[in-house]
C-alpha cells in the first residue's frame, strides 16, 4: 500500500500514531514502523520549491532517476512474466492459468503494451480517455523488450505522492511490485510448469489495458520497478536466510532447514518450498484413503472366507450344517405328509405355507417373514404331533375331519350365533 503522508494542519503526534496504525502490519516490526513514520514526516513537511534531486538521494547504482525540473520518476521495470497465475472465478474457484512464451512474447501482444498508462492499484474498470486524467500516475516506455521470462521497458511516474512512496518504500528495503490489467481469452488446458506446478487454462491474445502499481502482484516479486542496476556477474550477490520448516507425514521425515542463499534466488526456492507444502498434503490424503481402502479390503476378504467356509460345509455331505438341512426337511414333510400335502419338488419354506393353508385355508401369509412361518408351522407342528402321540397312528385325516365338522357346528350352533351378532352390535 501507499505509505501515508502529511496532511495540512496535522500535528507530528497525530501523523506518527495514524501512519504506524495503517503500516504496522506491513511491516511486522514496531521499531521500522515507527522509523518509516518519522521519515514520512520529515519529507512531508519540506519545502516544495527545493529541487528534489537535493531531497532524494539515490545512490550511484539506482535505476531511479529523478528529474530536478519537473520531480518525475524514471526506471526500469520488469513489468510481466510467462508462467502460471492464480486468479478465482465469481464463486470463488482457483483457476491456475498458464502464460505461455508463444503468448506473452507474441508481437501485437507485446506492441499493446508500449505506452500503457500506470495506475495507482487496479481500477473498477478499464482504463480509457475518460477516466485517464483521474487514474494516471505514470506510463510505460515505447520499447518493450524480452529479458528470459520476464517483459521489461522504461517507465516514468509523474504523480507526486507516487514518486514519494515508491523513493520511500526503497529506503526501507521494499519492492513497488506491478501487475498488468489486461484482457485474454481462456481456454481449458490441463498441463504442468516446470517452476509454477500445473495450470487448468490457457490464455490466449493477450491484449494490456495499463499496468497497476500495487501491494503484491500475481506475477511475484520479481515483477516489480528496477530500483537497483543489475549487478555483475563477477560481484558477490546479495545474500539471504531461507528456512524451511521442519516436516512430519506418515513416513516422510524432514528436518528444518535453514541456509543463507542468494537473494535472487529466493523466489525460486520459495516456490519450490510451497510446492513441498502441497506434496506433504497430498501424501496425507492418500494415507488416509489408502488406510480406508485397506479397511474395505480387510472386511471384504473376511466375509469372502466366511462365505467359502459356508461354501465348503454345503459340499460336504457329513457336515453339520448339511445333517441339520436334511433333518429340518425330514421333519417338515413328516407333518406336511400328516395334513396331505404333497412335498415333491418344493423347497422347505413351500412346504410350510402348503401346511399352514391346510390347517386354515384362510390364512394370509402373503409378505409375511420367515420368522412368522416358521412360529405358525411350529404350532400346526406341535398340534399334530400332539394328535399323533394320542392316536397312537398317523392317519391324520381323521383329525382334519373333526376340525371341520366343529367349524360347521359352531357356525350353525344358535348360540354362537347371538354371541357373533351381539359382538357386531357392540362394533356399532
Amino acid at each position: 500500500m501507499p505509505l501515508p503522508i502529511p496532511i495540512k494542519n496535522e500535528e507530528q503526534n497525530t501523523f506518527i500514531s495514524r501512519c504506524i496504525g495503517l503500516i504496522s502490519e506491513e511491516f511486522n516490526d514496531p521499531q521500522k514502523s515507527k522509523a518509516v513514520c518519522y521519515s514520512q514526516w520529515k519529507n512531508g513537511k519540506k519545502d516544495d520549491s527545493v529541487d528534489r534531486e537535493f531531497i532524494f538521494n539515490l545512490d550511484k547504482e539506482s535505476n531511479l532517476r529523478i528529474d530536478p525540473s519537473t520531480g518525475f520518476l524514471y526506471g526500469k521495470a520488469r513489468l510481466t512474466r510467462t508462467g502460471v497465475f492464480d486468479y478465482y472465478d465469481d464463486s470463488g474457484n482457483l483457476m491456475r492459468e498458464y502464460r505461455s512464451q508463444e503468448e506473452v512474447f507474441d508481437k501485437d501482444s507485446v506492441q499493446s503494451l508500449s505506452m500503457k498508462p500506470i495506475v495507482n492499484d487496479h481500477p473498477f474498470s478499464i482504463v480509457t480517455s475518460d477516466n485517464v486524467n483521474l487514474l494516471q500516475v505514470g506510463s510505460v516506455g515505447e520499447v518493450i523488450n524480452i529479458d528470459g521470462q520476464f517483459l521489461i521497458s522504461n517507465i516514468i511516474v509523474t504523480d507526486k505522492d507516487m514518486v514519494d512512496t515508491i523513493l520511500n518504500r526503497k529506503s526501507v528495503g521494499l519492492p513497488t511490485e506491478l501487475s498488468c490489467g489486461y484482457s485474454c481469452m481462456l481456454v481449458p488446458e490441463i498441463g504442468h510448469h516446470d517452476s509454477d506446478g500445473y495450470y487448468t487454462f490457457a490464455q490466449k491474445n493477450i491484449r494490456y489495458n495499463h499496468v497497476a502499481i500495487v501491494d503484491r502482484g500475481r506475477a511475484g516479486d520479481q515483477v516489480r520497478i528496477l530500483d537497483k542496476k543489475q549487478q555483475k556477474k563477477e560481484q558477490i550477490m546479495a545474500k539471504v536466510q531461507f528456512t524451511r520448516k521442519a516436516i512430519k507425514c506418515d513416513s516422510l521425515t524432514l528436518d528444518q532447514i535453514t541456509q543463507v542463499i542468494e537473494e535472487e534466488n529466493l523466489s525460486v526456492i520459495n516456490i519450490l518450498s510451497d510446492k513441498l507444502d502441497e506434496a506433504v498434503l497430498i501424501i496425507e490424503s492418500v494415507t488416509q484413503k489408502k488406510d480406508e481402502f485397506q479397511a474395505k479390503f480387510d472386511q471384504a476378504t473376511e466375509t469372502i472366507n466366511d462365505l467359502k467356509s459356508k461354501v465348503d460345509s454345503l459340499n460336504d455331505i457329513n457336515s453339520p450344517v448339511i445333517s441339520a438341512m436334511l433333518k429340518e426337511r425330514s421333519d417338515v414333510e413328516e407333518v406336511a405328509k400328516q395334513l396331505g400335502v404333497d412335498c415333491k419338488d418344493k423347497d422347505v419354506k413351500t412346504i410350510k405355507c402348503d401346511s399352514i393353508l391346510a390347517m386354515s385355508k384362510n390364512a394370509d401369509l402373503k409378505d409375511k417373514s420367515d420368522l412368522y412361518i416358521n412360529t405358525r408351522f411350529d404350532a400346526i407342528k406341535d398340534i399334530v404331533k400332539e394328535k399323533v402321540n394320542n392316536d397312537g397312528n398317523s392317519d391324520f385325516s381323521n383329525f382334519m375331519k373333526v376340525v371341520e365338522d366343529n367349524k360347521n357346528k359352531n357356525k350353525n350352533n344358535p348360540r354362537n350365533e347371538f354371541i357373533n351378532k351381539d359382538k357386531e352390535q357392540q362394533k356399532k
